[in-house]
């Protein structure tokens, strides 16, 4: 739901980042520009911030990705994590974006 949703929004680019040897997997990468942000997408009801969110800390880490920062899609607003870095978001809260 959340890549059908993000592509058609006008002027964003939206692509799969696999896992690539040791390089983490990531659900999306959204890019604007020459600016990249990646998306991960865990909607459950408990978020473990270290699992859950070591796909877009690897990608946020890597200065040629150039990502100033990542999107935590989650179930609901409890999704917090302590990295500020990576910015939480019901999918709820996407959906009203549009």
């Amino acid at each position: 739901m959340f890549g059908a949703l993000a592509s058609a929004v006008s002027g964003l680019d939206v692509g799969h980042w696999p896992a690539r040897g040791a390089d983490l997997e990531v659900d999306f990468v959204l890019t604007v520009g020459v600016r990249r942000v990646p998306v991960e997408v865990e909607y459950r009801r408990r978020i473990d911030q270290r699992r859950d969110t070591a796909g877009l800390r690897a990608f946020l880490e890597k200065a040629a990705n150039n990502a100033p920062f990542g999107i935590l899609i989650t179930q609901a607003a409890s999704g917090v994590v302590d990295d500020p870095r990576i910015v939480s978001l019901p999918l709820s809260t996407f959906l009203l974006l549009r």
